[in-house]
């Protein structure tokens, strides 16, 4: 094995080492001298940070049952017996399928995992956080916003429904969050008091009211001009933007339609910890449902449609997780899903935020203390 130490502006010191037998001999070398160094194994199997986890994920450990695991601690040469425990298992929602992650206490450092044993956060004991991030997106300048979706909330229903397309109407009551009136405005969405009334919008319905791009009315210029991560003005998406209108005959319907499916296909599942504008997506084709709800935005607003983002729950196989859409206009707010490619989306969609995308995700923290009952799925 070997591995390199060293920091922004520094030479650094590097070490490799050999198992022979009850020992291992370390190699090492900094700017200023070299060294050899031997240590006992005892005879016994020992591991390194790196390869821990995955070993650990191979015996599938009980939750809150520690053990004592022989760990190669690289920073004083020796293996010490650390304890380790599976603290907690979190379902997430990724796609269209629900996932795990894995929290795991080792020593005084918790490492969230996921299911195939792939570290994607590391707290360590200093106070320093490290998120895993592909590589091009891990480059770039300092001022990322993060989006730590290992901290996100699930809440269980109280009622299971088998099919969330079939549902022509959803009533819930909501506990704990401040709910904006003016959010569910020109929408089928209705708000008393804390009782939200979600009512499915239908496609004949919508095919009736469709209209030639680019919409022509005022009031609604913001939803067709870019922001900081809707870059409706990016020129090689706004011109797929445009094609992709003008391929559709500029009809509204067909048009959106057509690009939910395309990005549904086009944006390799995979959440991100940080922030991405559509300039970011753009380069790494990745991303999850805030990834893909800017795409959606980023294409429809350069053809001329009003287009909003929107942030709030959904519900998926018992639970209601955190979620984005965006909403296109025609007469009124419509809910499209070009994660769970769904035109118009299905009534579990309950919406909670509008804005950009630093607005939706500002909701996360309040979203801990809410309360929901499904009053009605019909």
């Amino acid at each position: 094995f070997a591995y390199t130490s060293k920091f922004k502006g520094e030479k650094g010191s590097k070490a490799r080492g050999e198992v022979d037998e009850d020992e291992i001999i370390f190699f090492l070398e900094s700017p200023e001298k070299r060294k050899t160094h031997k240590i006992s194994t005892g005879g016994k199997d020992f591991y390194f940070p790196i390869t821990l986890i995955p070993v650990i994920h191979q015996k599938y450990p009980s939750p809150n049952k520690p053990f004592l695991a022989p760990m190669l601690d690289l920073s004083i040469l020796s293996i010490n017996d650390v304890r380790v425990v599976l603290e907690e298992i979190r379902p997430i929602k990724v796609g269209i399928n629900i996932l795990s992650l894995y929290k795991f206490r080792i020593g005084d450092t918790i490492i969230w995992t996921n299911e195939k044993g792939i570290i994607i956060k590391e707290e360590l004991p200093s106070g320093i956080t490290l998120y895993s991030q592909v590589e091009n997106i891990a480059k770039e300048s300092d001022d990322r916003v993060l989006f730590d979706y290992t901290a996100l909330p699930s809440f269980k229903s109280n009622k299971l429904i088998p099919d969330t397309e079939i549902l022509n109407l959803l009533k819930i009551k909501i506990k704990g969050f401040s709910l904006d009136p003016q959010l569910y405005e020109n929408s089928l969405v209705t708000l008393k008091d804390n009782i939200i009334i979600i009512r499915k919008e239908y496609i004949e319905e919508l095919k009736k009211r469709t209209f030639t791009l680019p919409y022509k009315e005022e009031g609604l210029n913001e939803y067709v001009s870019h922001d900081k991560w809707v870059l409706s003005d990016f020129e090689p998406l706004a011109k797929t933007g445009r094609i992709y209108a003008r391929t559709n005959d500029y009809d509204a319907f067909r048009f959106v339609n057509y690009i939910n499916g395309y990005i549904y296909n086009l944006i390799k599942t995979m959440p991100m910890l940080v922030l991405l504008d559509s300039k970011d997506i753009y380069i790494t084709l990745s991303g999850d449902y805030l990834e893909k709800s800017v795409i959606f935005s980023t294409y429809t607003r350069a053809a001329g449609l009003p287009t909003r983002l929107v942030g709030g729950l959904v519900y998926l196989n018992g639970y209601f997780y955190f979620h984005a859409w965006p909403e296109v206009w025609f007469g009124k707010w419509v809910p499209v899903d070009p994660t769970l490619a769904q035109f118009p989306a299905d009534v579990t969609h309950i919406p909670l935020k509008e804005g950009a995308l630093t607005d939706i995700i500002s909701i996360t923290d309040d979203l801990k203390n809410i309360k929901i009952e499904i009053m009605e799925a019909s």
